[in-house]
């Protein structure tokens, strides 16, 4: 293809380019749709807004599509910013996904990268995954959703470095998702819990504040053999972290001070390891 908005062959070394074009949906579909495609391309530098509302209407929607990268795009005031189903191995980075039923979402995708992104303000959630697996969530600022990142039946996920704060009910969310790591986020002032693994297994959350939530820092409810090692959760309104009919997990060396009840607390939760944490 070779116009003034788009060129290239679609191979690695000449992917297709399209640039700087600016697209209004008019209510009436996604703005920008590609399906059942392996070429390579890059989207960057456009802006795309006013999809139709339609449950799978999108900014971009990419459908059974590999290989894209989309770049520094404006995917705001859409019914969702960003739409990936059954589609591997694409890079999202610099998106401004804000003002959206939805900003990102990905359903049945796998081995994709969401770097450096910003979904603010979304009614629904910043950053969805469902059925989706050895993806990377990384450095995004996920502020005033209803939820930050979830993270549903998704397994082998890194979300690490985010900021995922003063969410409506929770900055970061498990839902039987197994295997993911969990590290170096910021879950700060939600308006429930920081973070919450409800039937999620086998995860590592590590290195994470979880500070000044209006209930619980870190809650996991029946979520079994998971690593809590290395986090603050403190000035909670209730507790830093609480664990309810969760067994065999591991905590310590977090940080649980100064927070309303009791800096851990174990409900119906049993042989789980608690060693070297500070609770003041």
């Amino acid at each position: 293809s070779n116009y003034d908005w788009c060129s290239g062959s679609g191979t690695w070394n000449d992917p297709y380019i399209i640039e700087n074009v600016t697209i209004d949906g008019q209510n009436s579909d996604s703005c920008i749709e590609i399906r059942n495609s392996n070429a390579y391309f890059i989207i960057r530098n456009c802006k795309v807004y006013n999809s139709s509302m339609g449950f799978s209407d999108a900014g971009i929607k990419l459908v059974y599509v590999n290989n894209g990268k989309l770049i520094n795009i404006n995917c705001s005031i859409n019914y969702r910013g960003i739409y990936l189903s059954n589609s591997d191995f694409n890079t999202l980075s610099g998106i401004e996904a804000n003002y959206n039923e939805e900003g990102i979402r990905l359903s049945y995708c796998n081995n994709n990268t969401i770097s450096g992104n910003t979904a603010n303000s979304n009614s629904w959630r910043g950053i969805r995954l469902d059925g989706s697996n050895y993806n990377t969530i990384s450095g995004n600022t996920v502020n005033n959703n209803y939820v930050g990142i979830s993270l549903l039946v998704s397994n082998y996920n890194i979300v690490s470095r985010n900021n995922v704060n003063d969410h409506h009910y929770c900055g970061t969310y498990l839902s039987s998702s197994n295997k993911n790591t969990i590290s170096g986020n910021t879950a700060n002032s939600n308006s429930w819990r920081g973070i919450r693994l409800d039937g999620s297994n086998n995860n590592t959350i590590s290195g994470n504040t979880a500070n000044s939530n209006s209930w619980r820092g870190i809650y996991l409810s029946s979520s079994n053999k998971n690593t809590i090692s290395g986090n603050t959760a403190n000035y909670n309104y209730e507790y830093g972290i609480y664990l309810s009919s969760s067994n065999n997990n591991t905590i310590s060396g977090n940080n649980a001070n100064y927070n309303g009840g009791y800096g851990i607390t174990l409900y119906f939760s049993d042989n789980n390891y608690i060693e070297g944490n500070t609770i003041n």
